[in-house]
């Protein structure tokens, strides 16, 4: 992603407009469009409370996790953002599950993307069961 372009290799697919998209922003969304400016999808950085992990203070984790929603398809998902480079995350997430072709949604590759992420991360995090250990 650079100068509101996505790119593949040196080849312009989409365009990327983000909003609200500031340093340590939690509520920043990235609208991507085609080069003719037709809604492709949206991906909103969101926040979750995660009671069983807890944080220095001992306090619950929040934790930051990506939706992309699919402006066709009626379809979202989401997935984990704890990554240190989220821009450069996003469109390498967006390339490499092969998302855009010939300025459209790629449907199959959405669908199998939705097979893994498709569950919302707040009740994946809620299926997840604390173990103790006893000595």
């Amino acid at each position: 992603m650079k100068n509101n372009m996505l790119y593949n290799g040196k080849k312009e697919i989409a365009k990327v407009e983000a909003e609200g998209c500031g340093v340590f922003s939690s509520n920043c969304v990235y609208h991507i469009s085609s080069l003719d400016d037709k809604p492709l999808m949206s991906i909103a950085l969101l926040e979750s409370v995660n009671p069983l992990k807890k944080d220095a203070d001992g306090k619950p984790s929040i934790e930051l996790y990506l939706r992309f929603v699919f402006s066709d398809l009626d379809k979202a998902a989401e997935m984990d953002a704890t990554w240190l480079n989220l821009k450069k995350s996003i469109a390498q997430t967006i390339v490499k599950n092969n998302f855009i072709v010939n300025q459209q949604i790629n449907e199959g590759a959405v669908n199998n993307f939705i097979k893994l992420y498709g569950e919302r991360y707040s009740e994946r995090e809620k299926s997840h069961k604390e173990i103790i250990l006893v000595k």
